[in-house]
């Protein structure tokens, strides 16, 4: 990029709205830091009602407050704001399907998903990565 090159950016509550062009350079705006959730269970058994104590982080290890934790089980949704310490808990409802979906969103924030799976001892359920966004068990940048 040349010094001195301008261009124009369009902004969202989210940020930017689209990719920024300068001159012939194109830069692709991200959503805001993303959330991490720690401290889930590795697994969860079916029919097992349980507290869901999590902690929320941003991208930079820094404690998110005031996140909003929504978690499905079953049919069931439930939601949670994170305190100051960006800690939450929620009470689950017995497990009845084969996994719990958590989020967790915040404004500027790119949005955090977990999946934890729902089995007996011995059948080799774990909370899943998806495409990075998950980083159960206090793992990087929890």
């Amino acid at each position: 990029m040349r010094k001195g090159v301008t261009g124009s950016v369009a902004l969202t509550a989210a940020g930017a709205a689209r990719p920024l062009a300068f001159g012939r350079t194109t830069v692709k705006a991200s959503k805001g830091l993303r959330l991490t959730i720690a401290r889930l269970p590795d697994r969860i058994a079916p029919g097992q009602a349980v507290a869901l104590r999590l902690r929320v982080r941003d991208a930079r290890g820094a404690v998110a407050a005031a996140v909003v934790v929504t978690v499905r089980v079953g049919k069931a949704t439930l939601e949670a704001l994170t305190d100051r310490a960006g800690r939450a808990t929620i009470e689950l409802p017995a497990a009845t399907g084969r996994t719990v979906a958590v989020r967790a969103s915040a404004p500027a924030h790119a949005v955090g998903t977990a999946v934890i799976r729902c089995a007996g001892p011995g059948r080799g359920a774990d909370a899943q990565t998806r495409a990075g966004e998950i980083q159960p068990g206090m793992r990087s940048g929890a």
